[in-house]
């Protein structure tokens, strides 16, 4: 490969052990708070230098994606990593624990580095990470399409197809569909009062609608399994029988040189 990019590299190790880094992570219905203690010792060649823990954020609001990469020694040294000055710095404030500031770190080491370990494990970091990135932003495409798809062909059904560019703009899909209500659909400029009843009372075939296109992707799925189990199966009996025709062929063959070499005998 080519040049690594640069990385600006932040190096600081706390004035005072122990101290916790929390992390939190946000649930539907509640809140889990993970904390690890670091306890800093005194540097030399029993120090380890493996992250205990690793924190990775990254801003793709910008015109230039910011990616942040947070590694918390087990000796409590704090090594962070970014393609920004800024975004390190704001980063590193955003991820330190509650009562914790910049104030109480001793800064080892700051600034731009063009090669080392630095560039490397960022360059790493980076590639994997907007590469998950990429993954889950074609995923969630593909489930939106797949998702307007079986809208379209409800409404289709309906004879309200026309109405498809109208909900899908406003974020409409078969499972929020069945909560419209009739303010809803005016708030949408749906007007015509016959349209609005015909939607709403349409509602509770969705899940009937839904059930039928699973069934009938497992009927067909089930009849590609058996047609392949088919054409496997022919295949094996089409092999079995042009054995078995060059194995009579061969017996033949073999029948005629010993009538021969009895005839020579004779």
């Amino acid at each position: 490969g080519g040049a690594l990019a640069p990385v600006f590299r932040i190096v600081l190790r706390p004035r005072s052990p122990p101290w916790p880094m929390r992390l939190v992570i946000p649930r539907k219905t509640d809140t889990w708070t993970l904390a690890f203690y670091c306890t800093p010792r005194q540097p030399g060649p029993a120090a380890s230098e493996a992250p205990h823990v690793r924190l990775t954020s990254a801003e793709s609001s910008s015109p230039t994606p910011r990616l942040v990469q947070i590694d918390v020694r087990v000796d409590g040294i704090v090594e962070v990593l970014s393609n920004a000055s800024t975004a390190a710095w704001r980063g590193l404030e955003e991820a330190l624990p509650p009562g914790v500031s910049r104030s109480d770190f001793e800064v080892l080491s700051e600034g731009w580095q063009r090669e080392g370990r630095g560039p490397e494990v960022f360059s790493t970091l980076a590639r994997d990470e907007w590469r998950e990135r990429h993954s889950d932003r074609r995923t969630s495409e593909l489930s939106r399409q797949q998702a307007a798809r079986e809208l379209e062909e409800w409404l289709s059904q309906l004879g309200l197809l026309e109405l498809a560019p109208l909900l899908l703009s406003e974020g409409v899909d078969l499972e929020t569909v069945q909560v419209l209500e009739d303010t809803d659909l005016i708030r949408m400029n749906v007007g015509a009062l016959g349209t609005r009843r015909m939607l709403l009372n349409a509602r509770s075939t969705v899940t009937h609608y839904k059930q039928l296109r699973e069934t009938i992707a497992r009927l067909e799925a089930e009849a590609a399994r058996k047609e392949s189990a088919l054409r496997e199966a022919l295949l094996q009996a089409r092999s079995a029988a042009e054995g078995g025709d060059a194995a009579t062929a061969r017996a033949s063959e073999l029948a005629e040189q010993l009538r021969a070499e009895r005839e020579r005998s004779a």
